[in-house]
């Protein structure tokens, strides 16, 4: 990864920056001293200024410009590391200090580096306008919402999370409800992870285990039943009604099936990602990632702050995939991928860095990602598309949006083999659009019932049925509004509109 030139780079022009104030500010220091080291330490602010900018910048630039800039960058560094020697020399021993600064040695040296630092910088400096960058090709889909205008909305199964809300209130007063409920909490802490027939949600500081429901076809069945019933007779004679949609009319009739929930971790500090395997439960604070065992053992802890490979300075999302981690990197625009050693206690080895370099208007919003057909998924809400990569590229490959005249923001992200779902909260449109390996919008799954929004989605592929996070909002006489987490399930199977 070429960014590890600066991940050296830096810190030892920061290193090289204290040393040289520490000496200019000594109490023994000379006007010569002054004039020197005020000098070097401006040049090496400068230096750190341009490196943390060509950092940014590096992934986007054409490689046989990258190579050129990564030499130049080593050049840097190796005169960095000669004046942060220099200026140990000169710190050793303060009572010496003058004396060290005046021998002829160190004061050569020094003066070397700042006119090396300064030709270095001025070239570099001089070479960025010249630099060609790599141009991220974008792809417009088409107007889904015309496309599927007729199509006939979605049946949902709406579920009472037991033991969930009644967890949140139990550990706080009544009189501090309000505060706690999701409307004072970041919704993008919610997250909901589906495999077989476990379910797994966290938000906050807890994270609950529960099983998926087992009868959603007799309670599918008994719902066409009942609307069948239900129907006027000129209805029944009339089979082309396009106002008839059988399966597809949520029956609000006040009742919800419940799914049970036990408290399964509590985390020290907030959530910022979950996602569960075969073997290991992953959960993710702002920069570590702990590793669990379905026995609720804590197996191991990764990560730290930074920003060099297999540290993180903002996560904000977990997917995982055939043995695969992905974790999403908000600050730093980017996702790494790792493989899970499932015969070491789930422990990641780092593979790849996938960097979001398409030329785009906002400050990338990451919200989540998926591995299908062979490429990385991301989905970006603030710039209202998805990102692309292919497995194991050094380039992103291009960035889908809808048109201008198709409104489309991109949040939550699932799939399976051959189809793509990906939540939309684009305001009056919320629901789930459904792409095929071809990057071509073949159903939109919609509801009135999805009035809020999308706060996490994932598929149980063995009964085929998407599972969506909303809220739900209540009114009290003693705390007010507030609103909790509602779960709602519908049938992925892809309709022939």
């Amino acid at each position: 990864m070429v960014t590890i030139v600066f991940d050296i780079a830096i810190p030892l022009c920061r290193k090289a920056i204290e040393l040289a104030i520490i000496i200019r500010d000594s109490q023994r220091a000379d006007s010569e001293m002054v004039q020197t080291t005020d000098q070097l330490t401006k040049h090496l602010a400068v230096a750190g200024s341009l490196l943390e900018r060509l950092k940014k910048m590096v992934d986007r630039v054409n490689e046989l410009y990258q190579v050129e800039l990564i030499a130049q960058i080593h050049l840097l560094t190796n005169f960095i590391r000669i004046a942060i020697t220099s200026l140990e020399s000169a710190k050793k021993d303060r009572n010496i200090l003058i004396r060290l600064f005046k021998a002829n040695d160190t004061k050569r040296k020094l003066e070397e580096t700042n006119k090396h630092l300064y030709e270095i910088t001025n070239n570099i400096l001089q070479s960025i306008p010249k630099i060609e960058k790599v141009l991220i090709p974008k792809q417009e889909f088409q107007d889904f919402r015309r496309t599927f205008s007729k199509a006939p909305i979605k049946d949902l199964i709406r579920y009472c999370m037991i033991n969930i809300k009644d967890s949140c209130r139990s550990n706080i007063e009544v009189d501090e409800v309000q505060q706690h409920s999701m409307d004072q909490l970041n919704e993008k802490s919610c997250y909901l992870s589906i495999l077989s027939e476990s379910i797994y949600y966290s938000h906050q500081l807890k994270t609950w285990a529960g099983s998926t429901p087992k009868c959603l076809l007799a309670s599918r069945l008994e719902r066409f039943r009942a609307s069948f019933r239900q129907r006027p007779p000129s209805d029944m004679n009339n089979t082309n009604n396009s106002n008839f949609q059988p399966l597809m009319t949520f029956i609000d009739n006040g009742t919800e099936e419940n799914l049970s929930f036990i408290e399964f971790f509590v985390s020290a500090d907030d959530i910022c990602g979950m996602c569960i395997t075969k073997n290991y439960i992953y959960i993710a604070t702002k920069f570590e990632i702990t590793i669990l065992s379905y026995s609720q053992q804590i197996l191991g802890q990764f990560g730290s702050s930074g920003t060099e490979n297999n540290t993180f300075l903002e996560i904000c999302y977990l997917y995982t995939i055939n043995d695969m981690l992905f974790v999403i990197d908000q600050t730093q625009c980017s996702v790494q991928q790792f493989k899970i050693d499932n015969n070491n206690n789930g422990k990641l080895e780092f593979i790849k860095r996938y960097q979001v370099i398409a030329d785009i208007s906002e400050k990338p919003t990451l919200e989540s990602c998926v591995y299908f057909s062979g490429c990385i998924f991301v989905s970006d809400s603030a710039n209202e598309c998805l990102h692309i990569f292919r497995e194991h590229a050094n380039k992103q490959v291009l960035y889908l949006c809808g048109s201008a005249l198709t409104p489309f923001c991109p949040t939550k992200l699932c799939c399976t083999d051959r189809y793509l779902y990906v939540s939309n909260e684009h305001s009056g449109h919320i629901g789930v659009l459904v792409f095929d390996i071809h990057l071509t919008p073949v159903d939109w799954f919609t509801n009135s019932h999805l009035e809020s929004r999308i706060l996490s989605i994932d598929i149980c592929k063995k009964k085929n049925e998407l599972f969506l996070l909303t809220t739900k909002d209540e009114q009290s006489a003693t705390t007010g509004k507030s609103s909790w987490p509602q779960l709602w399930s519908m049938n992925a199977s892809v309709r022939t509109v």
